[in-house]
């Protein structure tokens, strides 16, 4: 691959291993073309083919991912506005690492936050839907506790008796791993191992054994074994669990509390509630540079985000100062 002699070596190794070989993002685009071809052909064959219809369309929308990506490697590379942001790096940093972090990150902030924002936003009205329900529940579960007996379900109050009824779809990867689990959860026994109770059933065809009742000390009394401590702590503990109606309240008051957030680049391009393009690409990068490649941000390193922004982004009717790059961090920090 030919660079311009501009380019710095640390940013070219870096470089070519993104865009040339079997594992690179170039390889990955023509892999996507191919299938892309032979669609095409299917399709052709079969108009008609809804099923077809829609690969078709996933297919196109994964290779213009990959085209997409390849181009703004290639930008970084080879577009003339690069020059002066690299001799601004080359001054400024002074590792090869970071040189090539500062490329990576350029190219990593590079993304469609519209979609973060619409997943937040869903999540964060599921949140309040299922505060709704739990309050309607929680109350409802309240008013049964009056009912607490035979008149009502067990499972209405103790989460152990929702548990202990409850399988996975037989489908389910953990269906028969499932009641092992629970048993050793809920502190029960084993049904196949032999229990004192079970020691004395006796065969139909056996008379019944006389059996003596003795009382003893509390010191004489046959010392447990830690399995059967274990099992009956925690029999004991589920019998200490919140009831149902104080565990669905404790649902409901998450759910009111709940406020969705992203973490690392994605949560700094969206620290603000509006949509900007530019901004949240500036903050992401930003939080790329700072938080994974430890580099500072220099008056350099500013005019040079400034510069790769540009690129990047490349909205001809858009340019990213150093201005702009320097109000997105003010915003960010406040």
């Amino acid at each position: 691959m030919d660079f311009p002699p501009y380019v710095p070596n640390a940013v070219r190794v870096s470089m070519a291993r993104m865009l040339e070989g079997r594992d690179s993002w170039q390889a990955a685009l023509e892999s996507a073309n191919a299938t892309l071809t032979c669609l095409e052909q299917r399709r052709a064959d079969d108009p008609h083919d809804d099923a077809l219809r829609i690969e078709h369309a996933e297919s196109v929308a994964h290779r213009d991912h990959l085209a997409a990506e390849v181009t703004c490697l290639q930008r970084l590379v080879h577009d003339a506005r690069m020059r002066p942001a690299y001799a601004r790096l080359v001054g400024a940093l002074n590792a090869d690492k970071q040189l090539s972090g500062f490329i990576d990150a350029a190219w990593a902030a590079r993304m469609d936050y519209g979609k973060h924002r619409d997943r937040m936003k869903a999540a964060d009205d599921l949140a309040r839907e299922v505060a709704a329900a739990a309050g309607v529940l929680a109350d409802l579960l309240r008013k049964a506790e009056s009912f607490a007996g035979p008149m009502l379900p067990s499972e209405f109050f103790g989460i152990r008796s929702l548990l202990k009824n409850t399988e996975h779809d037989r489908e389910d990867r953990d269906f028969h791993m499932w009641p092992g689990m629970r048993r050793y959860i809920l502190g029960e026994r084993d049904p196949r191992s032999t229990s004192a109770d079970e020691s004395l059933q006796l065969p139909d065809d056996e008379a019944p054994r006389k059996i003596e009742i003795r009382f003893v000390a509390p010191g004489e009394a046959d010392a447990l074994s830690p399995e059967e401590e274990q099992r009956n702590m925690l029999c004991y503990a589920w019998g200490t669990a919140p009831s149902m109606a104080r565990i669905i309240a404790t649902m409901q008051r998450e759910a009111l509390a709940y406020v969705p957030a992203e973490s690392g680049a994605i949560g700094a391009a969206l620290a603000s509630r509006k949509r900007n393009r530019k901004t949240e690409y500036l903050r992401a990068f930003d939080a790329l540079l700072s938080d994974v490649h430890h580099i500072d941000r220099t008056a350099e390193v500013i005019n040079a985000m400034a510069i790769t922004a540009s690129v990047v982004l490349n909205d001809p009717d858009d340019a990213v100062t150093p201005g702009d790059v320097r109000s997105a961090l003010i915003r960010k920090a406040t």
